[in-house]
C-alpha cells in the first residue's frame, strides 16, 4: 500500500529535517533541512532544502494548492510554503486554533521557535542563513533583516546542563493539566529539559518555564508525542516514551492545636473543579463517602467538605480540631 509522494536526495546525513504533518485546512506539510552545507540553499527558491512544502495529497500524483504563496512564480518552486530554514526537525499545529509552531534547530549559538497564525497565506522566510536567532550570522553584524519573519522566541546555547539543540512539541490542550493550557511544549536534545511558554495577546512569549524540577531531564529528547486527549508524551532515541502527568496535589497545614482552627492548604489542581476533603483524628471512626468510593477515617460525617478550586488551582480550607483530638495525629485525604 506504499506511495512514493515526493522525492529528492539530500547532500548529507545532516539537517535532514523530518516532520510530515497535516495541517487544518487538510494538506500535508513537509520538512527538510538545508543539507549541512552551510546554509546557502534555505533561500534558494529552486531547491527544497531549508523548506516547508505544502502538498494536496488526496490524490496521486500530488496536486498544488492553488493558495500555495508562490504558485506561478519563476524563482520559487510551487511546493513550497515557507523558506529560511535551518533544521525545522519539529512542527506542529495547535489542535484548538490551527496556529503553527516550529522549532528550528540553529547552527552555533541560537536555538529558535518560529509562529505562524491560523490562515496565513504563507510565504514567510525564517532567515537562515543571513540572520541565526535573533542575530546575524551571514554577515555576521550589519545584516538586512527586512522582509524577513523573526523568531518568536529563541535562547542561546550554553548553560548548565548545557542547551545545544531544540526539539520542538505541542501547545497542551488536553484535560489533566488546566493549569498548563495553551502553552507550548518543548525541549532541548543536549540537555534534556523540557520547557513550555505562552505567547501573550501581543505575540510575545511570556511566562517560560523550565519543568526540570517536576518531570526530571529526559535523555536524548528526540521528539513529543500528542495523543486523541491532547495529553503529551516525551520521546527519547534510546526508546522511552513517557507520558506528561500532573504533578499531584500539595498540601500544607498549619500548626494544629486540639480545639482550635487551623488552616489546610490544597495547591496544584485544577481550576474550578471540585476538592474533596477529609480530615480527622485517627483512630476514631471511619466514615464511607459512597459518591467517591472511598472509606474515610473520620470522627463525624461533617467534617468531609467540597470546594471548588480557584481560578489558579488552589484552595485553602478553615479545618476544626475537636477538644478530644489532644494527643491524636490529624490525618487528611484530598481527592
Amino acid at each position: 500500500s506504499q506511495v512514493n509522494v515526493i522525492g529528492f536526495d539530500q547532500p548529507t546525513i545532516f539537517h535532514n529535517g523530518g516532520t510530515l504533518a497535516f495541517g487544518p485546512d487538510g494538506y500535508l506539510y513537509l520538512g527538510f533541512g538545508d543539507g549541512g552545507g552551510g546554509g546557502a540553499p534555505a533561500r534558494d527558491g529552486q531547491s527544497f532544502l531549508g523548506k516547508v512544502l505544502r502538498l494536496d495529497v488526496s490524490q496521486q500524483p500530488y496536486q498544488i494548492p492553488p493558495s500555495n504563496p508562490f504558485v506561478g512564480s519563476s524563482a520559487v518552486r510551487d511546493e513550497i510554503w515557507a523558506m529560511g530554514l535551518r533544521n525545522p526537525w519539529r512542527f506542529s499545529f495547535d489542535r484548538e486554533t490551527g496556529d503553527l509552531w516550529l522549532a528550528d534547530v540553529g547552527e552555533g549559538e541560537w536555538e529558535e521557535i518560529d509562529f505562524v497564525a491560523a490562515g496565513s497565506p504563507g510565504g514567510d522566510d525564517f532567515g537562515w542563513n543571513t540572520m541565526e536567532g535573533p542575530d546575524c550570522f551571514i554577515p555576521s553584524t550589519g545584516c538586512n533583516p527586512a522582509g524577513l519573519t523573526l523568531p518568536f522566541d529563541s535562547y542561546q546555547h550554553g548553560g548548565s546542563p548545557y542547551l545545544c539543540s531544540i526539539t520542538g512539541g505541542f501547545v497542551y490542550r488536553g484535560e489533566s493539566m488546566a493549569t498548563m493550557h495553551g502553552r507550548y511544549f518543548y525541549g532541548d536534545y543536549c540537555s534534556g529539559q523540557v520547557f513550555s511558554v505562552r505567547r501573550d495577546a501581543q505575540g510575545q512569549p511570556v511566562d517560560r518555564i523550565d519543568h526540570s524540577a517536576d518531570l526530571g531531564t529526559v535523555g536524548q529528547l528526540v521528539s513529543f508525542g500528542e495523543d486523541a486527549a491532547g495529553e503529551l508524551y516525551t520521546v527519547s532515541l534510546n526508546g522511552r516514551i513517557d507520558r506528561i502527568v500532573p504533578r499531584g496535589l500539595r498540601l500544607s497545614l498549619s500548626d494544629l492545636r486540639a480545639g482550635t482552627p487551623g488552616e489546610l492548604r490544597v495547591e496544584g489542581g485544577t481550576p474550578g473543579k471540585v476538592c474533596y476533603v477529609g480530615y480527622s483524628a485517627f483512630g476514631v471512626g471511619q466514615t464511607v463517602l459512597g459518591k467517591l468510593g472511598l472509606t474515610i477515617d473520620l470522627d463525624r460525617p461533617s467534617f468531609a467538605v467540597q470546594r471548588p478550586m480557584n481560578a489558579a488551582g488552589n484552595l485553602v480550607l478553615p479545618v476544626p480540631v475537636p477538644p478530644f483530638a489532644q494527643g491524636l495525629q490529624i490525618g487528611v485525604q484530598v481527592v
